[in-house]
């Protein structure tokens, strides 16, 4: 019944033996598995699809070819040469692994998990990865090495999405349609591209991403930073090739959820820019007088970050202490009239956005860096950069946080929180001792250099065919009791 045939196969590793065509996909797969040979090609209606753009006919030939449409054509194919079962062969040994980093927001706003994506993504080509950021339409960019590509993509954004009746009731709903229509976007290009490994941020991302792999035979790698869970999200999750995540207390989380357990790679900071230096007096004295105490907030003006409390704990503060703001965000024309009513606007200072470049001589102008998070925090890359650059911190007792800070209070507590400040402006001895310790933790591990050979380690066991998870049982202590945990504690 084989036609044999002596011509050599397109692919050039490859020869063909012989074919037979018409099989169902259910025969096709037990012939090839009974005879040792691979179901190369399906019998699909190619020349209608070629008439298609070339984005829409080959993401439609692949859905077709996924999901088992029509008749296959068992081909039957040998290896010229056997090739070792290494990682990074073939093309990936003359180009090195390719890969995505896909996330909507890393173009169109500033934040922690907008950091990691930069950060690995300037570090990733010193292992031999090829990166491209896939993002979405946006102006927000940062210096990268040139064979870091970054794309962005339309999409419809959650302010667009807020005005439509009854979906702007589900702050969860509006991620999620705005994180899919972003993804049908990218689509093509991720089926095009054909990346090694496609590296997602947020839970929202899983189903387009899945589709992805599908059709691409892209790895996934799942990214965790929070808890932007959704309905059925759990039946995506346990396809994924592999978890990540940002700190101890978001893999209890993502353990608790999916019954995954990812690995800790833990976020970072730039130590060539977050280290000590002398105090800038002169940018000082523009906030302070010599015998005033400076505060300082870094991060988004938004409601979950607690800035609200933060000034109602100043007001408990002698007159002495001044506060400085910097960060943009919605909630900032309520924190100036909080300001304003509560007779604060003297001894509180709002920066706007400022430079990353900038951040070092603020965190060495000011005496204390607060961190009054309500929820979310499931890592503080504020916390990494002020304790590298000798600040010691106040922070609340909430996610992530604890892993780094040592003085702590309860969430919502503007008492606590100044009384915790009071405390330490009075004691420059300790303040000093803490940050010395606190540096000392964040320096020997939580460099971005750290992160970034953490991660690469996990794109190097998903290319050798492995699902890479922590080993752990059901419990979510032992999610936590990584051998990272040694390393900082």
């Amino acid at each position: 019944a084989w036609r044999q045939r002596t011509k050599t196969s397109r692919l050039r590793d490859r020869q063909k033996l012989g074919e037979m065509n018409y099989f169902t996909f259910g025969q096709a797969k037990q012939l090839a598995a009974r005879y040792g040979f691979t179901l190369l090609d399906l019998n699909a209606p190619r020349s209608r699809l070629n008439r298609l753009p070339r984005p829409v006919g080959a993401t439609l030939y692949r859905l077709w070819r996924t999901f088992g449409m029509g008749t296959y054509r068992l081909v039957l194919v040998k290896e010229r040469d056997p090739r070792p079962s290494l990682p990074c062969m073939g093309r990936r040994e003359r180009e090195g692994v390719k890969v995505a980093l896909f996330n909507v927001t890393t173009t169109t706003q500033m934040g922690g998990v907008e950091s990691f994506v930069w950060e690995i993504a300037a570090r990733l080509p010193a292992h031999k990865v090829q990166v491209d950021i896939l993002g979405g339409a946006g102006a927000i960019t940062r210096e990268l090495p040139a064979s870091v590509r970054v794309k962005t993509f339309s999409y419809l954004s959650r302010q667009l999405l807020a005005r439509i009746p009854l979906l702007n009731r589900s702050a969860g709903a509006i991620k999620l349609v705005e994180r899919f229509s972003f993804g049908l976007m990218c689509l093509p290009t991720l089926v095009r591209e054909r990346y090694d490994i496609i590296h997602i941020q947020k839970p929202y991302d899983l189903p387009l991403a899945l589709l992805a792999k599908m059709l691409s035979g892209s790895k996934l790698l799942f990214g965790c930073h929070g808890t932007d869970y959704f309905w059925g999200d759990k039946f995506f999750a346990r396809m994924v090739d592999g978890a990540v995540s940002c700190s101890r207390f978001n893999a209890s989380q993502i353990w608790g959820h999916y019954q995954l357990a990812p690995v800790v790679v833990f976020n970072g900071f730039d130590a060539a820019r977050f280290k000590p230096l002398p105090r800038d007096e002169n940018l000082r004295a523009q906030f302070a007088k010599d015998s005033e105490f400076l505060l300082l907030y870094a991060g988004r003006l938004i409601d979950w970050k607690g800035i609200h409390y933060l000034l109602d704990a100043l007001a408990q503060l002698e007159a002495q202490v001044k506060l400085l703001i910097a960060g943009e965000g919605p909630a900032r024309a309520r924190l100036e009239q909080q300001v304003q009513a509560r007779g604060l606007a003297p001894r509180v200072f709002f920066l706007g956005r400022v430079a990353p470049a900038d951040l070092p001589k603020l965190y060495s102008a000011s005496d204390l860096v607060v961190l009054p998070s309500l929820m979310h925090e499931t890592f503080s890359i504020v916390a990494c950069e002020a304790l590298a650059c000798e600040r010691a911190i106040v922070g609340t007792n909430i996610g992530g946080i604890p892993e780094l800070v040592e003085v702590l209070v309860p969430p919502a507590n503007p008492e606590a929180l100044a009384n915790a400040i009071r405390a330490l402006l009075a004691d420059p001895a300790r303040r000093f001792e803490i940050a010395r310790r606190g540096r000392e933790k964040v320096a020997a591990f939580l460099t971005w250099e750290a992160t970034t050979a953490r991660v690469f380690d996990v794109y190097r066991r998903l290319m050798e065919g492995e699902r890479v998870f922590e080993h752990a049982q059901a419990s979510p202590s032992k999610v936590i009791t990584t051998h990272f945990k040694n390393e900082i504690s």
